[in-house]
């Protein structure tokens, strides 16, 4: 489902818009940018959205995080530890939670480039560029779940035909 929702993501027209916002000033990480980006508008409405407290899903994501890394891909296992050790979803509401969350991005992508990468200073970008984004995030998530909603219904409706084809 993850990788269905960055595939729908990477297509959609207002996803692409703030993505191309980003480009312009952070030109090949805006991808990456965007992505925080998105984690960042939607914990500041999560409420709106989902009808809980964003601190309570965060630490239902966490219990479901541990109790499924073993099913993880091996590659994708320690991310998964780090970002549940280090909290980052935590810090996605607030503008500073997002600078802190882009500082350990810079650090690790400079480590893996081997080259200094600055990031931390989109943040000033996405403050800049507020309105604009969460406009076009709110569009861009409402459509999201639109899509989410059916295709779980289509997997929902699949995987009962299956099970009762095999109970016959």
């Amino acid at each position: 489902m993850h990788r269905w929702v960055d595939r729908v993501t990477d297509s959609d027209p207002d996803a692409g818009r703030i993505r191309e916002r980003l480009r312009e000033r952070h030109g090949r990480f805006s991808g990456i940018l965007a992505d925080v980006l998105f984690d960042h508008c939607l914990a500041r409405r999560f409420t709106q959205w989902q009808g809980e407290e964003v601190d309570a899903a965060i630490d239902r994501y966490h219990i479901a995080i541990h109790a499924s890394l073993d099913d993880a891909p091996p590659g994708a296992r320690p991310g998964l530890s780090r970002l549940v050790e280090a909290g980052w979803m935590r810090h996605y509401a607030e503008l500073d939670g997002i600078r802190w969350v882009l500082g350990l991005m810079e650090q690790r992508l400079s480590m893996r480039f081997k080259r200094s990468v600055h990031l931390s200073h989109a943040a000033d970008t996405f403050a800049e560029l507020d309105g604009a984004i969460q406009a076009d995030f709110d569009v861009f998530f409402d459509r999201l779940r639109r899509r989410v909603d059916a295709e779980v219904d289509v997997f929902r409706t699949e995987t009962q035909s299956i099970r009762s084809e095999a109970a016959a």
